[in-house]
């Protein structure tokens, strides 16, 4: 499942592939260069013709191809960590939620024992069946369930506002943010019992539940039913939002807690045997670790020293002391284990935004880029589809949006003045420029439309 969302992540990435990752695009390496962190490391910057991205894409969907089958699974984990690590500081400005857990399960990943069963490593395995067993415990085990509990135990701890801690009423404007706006979501987004209901829910969901995954003699009882909680949570996101891969890569990461006696259960039903697990108070070594003891203690100084730097960099963030996090921007940058979980905290955006990039030509005419070139239209969109190609245009626009970057603006611009040449003709491109538009949320459903502004204005 990694594997396959590495493949989906690469695909959908690839329909921007030039605008995005190119000399010829929006953002070339020119303006990398000044506008990115010296840190940020990246195998893609060596070149900026389509082409080559395109060569560094099929790698590393390659590699992440033999991560799904299981083939020299713990090396193609570490090299898809690094192609990812590479491919998110080419272009930061298109991440969001989503890639930063992504980032977390992956680096996680390289830890843990995914070519042990149901793999094409195990099926050429030495070592006997009857060794394997569906319990695993280790360093690495422990620090991606602390992992996961972070993730859910800080996002609560952002979401300080009193429209998550006393109106009830958060999941009400997320849900009806257009930008982010599903049939269902919006259809919620309707009905006060639901949204109330939800709102606390998630804050009890995500401050209080992950607490149990540190009772180890519970978690014959609770492990399984907290997964299915989390897995339903996320897929509940996923049909209500259009936040991308965040809610699938969510389920993903859970998957790898579902407890032993689940498979063991499963490999009955499809009449396989099955090794029974040892007693809570005995800890199996795998068959893998004690080839090597010096390989096993490397690895779990590098997970303890990680997981460390990972629980001061969350606390900081609660603490809201960026000072204190600055020492460590080099290793954060090159790594890219930097996470900040502030998904919707401390409160959810209570403005509908949508973006034209308007193109007038010499005929007259006004066509919006984002919208394959359709006549500009500056109603509001009905659903987040309707605004934007895809959540990495949105990201990128905001970004632009937040910070004084009229270098980029300008570079922007004339990505979409050449592809309109190409389209319409040359020398029918008199301006391009980028509109922003806004719409305030009010209680019980009002709306406030706010005068929309230009933010950049390019003659060609």
């Amino acid at each position: 499942m990694l594997g396959l969302i590495l493949i989906v992540d690469l695909i959908e990435r690839s329909t921007a592939l030039v605008p995005f990752y190119t000399d010829s695009g929006v953002f070339p390496r020119s303006t990398a260069s000044y506008a990115l962190h010296d840190w940020r490391i990246s195998l893609h910057m060596a070149n900026g013709e389509p082409v080559f991205q395109a060569v560094l894409f099929i790698i590393a969907g390659l590699f992440a191809f033999s991560l799904m089958i299981g083939y020299k699974t713990r090396l193609v984990t570490i090299i898809s960590w690094l192609m990812l690590i590479s491919l998110h500081n080419r272009n930061p400005f298109l991440l969001y939620g989503s890639d930063t857990m992504l980032r977390a399960v992956l680096f996680w990943a390289m830890f843990l024992p995914l070519g042990q069963v149901w793999s094409v490593d195990s099926k050429f395995s030495q070592a006997p069946r009857t060794s394997l067993s569906n319990r695993f415990v280790s360093v690495g085990s422990a620090c991606f369930i602390i992992q996961m509990a972070m993730i859910y135990l800080f996002a609560s701890a952002l979401k300080s506002d009193a429209l998550w801690r006393e109106d009830g009423t958060a999941i009400e404007y997320a849900l009806r943010l257009r930008q982010l706006g599903t049939p269902l979501g919006l259809y919620l987004a309707e009905i006060p019992w639901f949204t109330r209901s939800a709102t606390f829910g998630t804050i009890f969901l995500e401050g209080i539940v992950p607490w149990f995954l540190f009772m180890p003699w519970l978690s014959k009882y609770t492990r399984l039913p907290i997964v299915i909680l989390f897995i339903g949570f996320h897929a509940g996101i996923a049909s209500s939002m259009a936040v991308g891969l965040f809610p699938y890569i969510g389920m993903l990461a859970w998957v790898a807690l579902l407890p032993g006696g689940f498979w063991n259960f499963a490999f009955i039903r499809l009449g396989r045997s099955v090794v029974q697990d040892p007693p809570d108070s005995d800890v199996s070594v795998p068959e893998e670790q004690s080839k090597s003891h010096i390989a096993v203690g490397l690895g779990s100084g590098i997970a303890i020293s990680s997981l460390a730097l990972l629980l001061w960099l969350n606390f900081t963030t609660v603490w809201d002391r960026p000072d204190l996090r600055k020492p460590l921007t080099p290793i954060l940058y090159a790594t890219q284990l930097r996470q900040e979980w502030n998904m919707f905290a401390p409160k959810p955006l209570r403005r509908t935004r949508w973006f034209i990039v308007e193109v007038w030509t010499s005929d007259g005419q006004r066509y919006d880029a984002l919208k394959n070139w359709q006549e500009v239209d500056e109603t509001l969109p009905t659903y987040a589809h309707d605004a934007m190609p895809s959540v990495r245009w949105r990201k990128y626009l905001n970004a632009m949006r937040e910070r004084d970057r009229s270098r980029e603006w300008q570079q922007f611009c004339r990505y979409f003045a050449r592809s309109a040449e190409s389209k319409f003709g040359e020398d029918t491109v008199e301006l391009v420029q980028v509109r922003f538009f806004q719409q305030l949320l009010l209680p019980d459903g009002e709306v406030r439309d706010i005068k929309p502004r230009t933010l950049y204005k390019f003659d060609y």
